[in-house]
């Protein structure tokens, strides 16, 4: 079977979060649109799936270190749903977890 040079890649190391924009002098933190399409895709997966484990498992998190193990949870599982093995940063952590779920009723006055 024949490989491309990207195929041969990927098959030879474990793949990882590339950044594909650097930081300008004006913004001190990363975003989605800094990553590659691939990290990108992973991410929105993992936040989507780290929504779904707060709102079923822990509505109210009392800790860092709860939300922290729910959002790893949820990047190894949207890493397998691509059928990846992505390395989970800490700044990817942050993004995940920083998806706050807004409760529509507690908007009430």
């Amino acid at each position: 079977m024949v490989r491309s040079k990207r195929q041969r890649e990927d098959l030879d190391e474990e793949n990882i979060p590339r950044i594909i924009k650097g930081l300008d002098g004006a913004r001190q933190r990363l975003r989605a649109g800094d990553f590659d399409e691939v990290t990108k895709d992973v991410l929105t997966i993992a936040t989507s799936v780290y929504r779904c484990l707060i709102v079923t498992e822990t509505p109210f998190p009392d800790s860092l270190i709860v939300e922290t193990k729910l959002a790893k949870r949820a990047w190894r599982e949207a890493s397998d749903m691509a059928g990846l093995t992505m390395q989970l940063t800490p700044s990817l952590v942050k993004m995940v977890s920083s998806q706050r779920v807004i409760w529509p009723w507690l908007m009430l006055y």
